[in-house]
């Protein structure tokens, strides 16, 4: 079942018993595996229980046009391959090559530049509170410091439900959770990433520019 709310976002049940019961499959997944330590994440919230990392394309630094295969896939090709198989299910056409996994993670009210198109989001777990919230009056980051344009915020109770949003235009957070783990799982394409200059060529630009002022100098003197 779908449901459209006055904000454009569209809430989405299971289409499938074989959907539902996959969910199951993952939960327990999820539930009993290690999760990677990523407590050195910034902007990730202060929860004692926080996790997050990414299966699909992850950006590199030494490879800074390029996405490339994130390491977690090898890590964990079963939790890989039941997601992805999860999002054939209910959304065969949806194109996405990453897939962000949080644990209890509270996300302050941001935007996803980094996302190309439409967001799935879909909550797991045993837990209470939490969902995602969604600014209709904000149109930019710059917006959340403006108490009125952060008014009429809308809570979105998404445990075992579809949310269907685009994350790069839509000013969003997450609620924090009160008790048990709450997995956020977010299913998205992942932009290109611009032309950026590797560390040793910002050095050799920088001592580039600064012989030519030391040649510029003495040509003064």
């Amino acid at each position: 079942m779908t449901h459209i709310t006055t904000t454009g976002i569209i809430m989405q049940e299971a289409s499938s018993t074989e959907e539902w019961e996959l969910m199951s499959d993952i939960e327990h997944m999820l539930d009993t595996m290690k999760w990677p330590n990523r407590l050195t994440r910034t902007k990730i919230g202060t929860h004692p229980d926080r996790k997050a990392f990414v299966l699909g394309k992850a950006f590199q630094y030494d490879r800074a046009t390029e996405l490339v295969e994130s390491r977690f896939n090898v890590m964990y090709p079963e939790l890989h391959a039941a997601l992805k198989r999860l999002m054939r299910l209910h959304d065969p056409g949806f194109r996405f090559n990453c897939i962000q996994l949080n644990a209890n993670v509270e996300c302050e009210p941001h935007l996803d530049f980094n996302n190309c198109g439409m967001s799935y989001g879909l909550a797991l777990g045993k837990f209470t509170g939490g969902g995602i919230v969604i600014y209709p009056n904000a149109k930019s980051k710059a917006d959340a410091n403006d108490p009125e344009k952060m008014k009429g915020a809308l809570p979105y109770r998404n445990k075992r439900r579809w949310v269907y949003y685009n994350g790069a235009t839509t000013l969003h957070a997450s609620l924090p959770v009160t008790s048990g783990t709450r997995y956020a799982l977010i299913f998205f394409e992942r932009r290109r990433p611009c032309v950026r200059s590797s560390p040793k060529k910002r050095k050799k630009t920088w001592s580039h520019r600064k012989k030519r002022s030391n040649q510029r100098w003495r040509s003064r003197h």
